[in-house]
């Protein structure tokens, strides 16, 4: 993990792994707070973040 922004207000995640950015909708500050501690953060991604925020049934925030 390269680089995680986390906008609270719109519980949205934009994260960079491997060089290619992604982005999760939905995720509670507890789980960003979680992810940003865990001593391996690809785990964490692994296990608690990638299948279950994924912008799927959710369209990502427009920011301009």
């Amino acid at each position: 993990m390269k680089r995680l922004c986390y906008d609270e207000r719109e519980a949205y995640v934009l994260v960079s792994l491997k060089g290619i950015w992604y982005h999760f909708c939905g995720v509670p500050p507890s789980v960003v707070s979680a992810w940003k501690r865990a001593s391996s953060p690809g785990r964490y991604y692994n296990d608690y973040v990638r299948e279950k925020y994924e912008c799927h049934a959710t369209e990502a925030p427009t920011y301009r």
